[in-house]
């Protein structure tokens, strides 16, 4: 996780750092294209890490569901008859996994959404300031 966090502050950081030298153009027209062209990309680099996101955690639950059937065919093979109280410590133990594995994921989209949030309202300020200056240069 937090490794995606580093990667949405770099390109936050590249999208802004694009932004800027046009600010500074005298020129007002390549001023506000520059503007409007460091818009388009952060928004695709948001839509891209979203679905990037989106990619890795069906892929963490593909791979648990896949390590829940494992572990359910071992207790088969290793208990073929279980008794009743072997086969409900089983099954509380993967409901247990289950619910750690759901929250897990629930932590980890409520902070890449607050990390969206945040570079958006980065992003917002720093265009406010890049046009300001596109406006007070002749």
């Amino acid at each position: 996780m937090f490794r995606k966090l580093t990667l949405l502050v770099v390109c936050t950081t590249l999208a802004l750092a694009a932004a800027m030298p046009a600010a500074a153009s005298h020129d007002k027209s390549n001023c506000m294209q520059a503007v409007a062209q460091a818009k388009k990309s952060f928004h695709a680099t948001q839509k891209a890490q979203k679905q990037q996101f989106t990619a890795t955690q069906k892929a963490a639950k593909r791979a648990f569901q896949e390590k829940q059937r494992a572990d359910r065919a071992a207790f088969k093979a290793q208990q073929p008859a279980p008794t009743e109280s072997q086969r409900q410590a089983f099954e509380a133990q993967q409901k247990a996994a289950k619910e750690a594995f759901k929250q897990q994921q629930r932590t980890d989209r409520r902070a890449f959404k607050q990390s969206q949030k945040t570079a958006k309202q980065n992003f917002k300020q720093s265009q406010k300031a890049a046009k300001l200056a596109c406006k007070t240069h002749p």
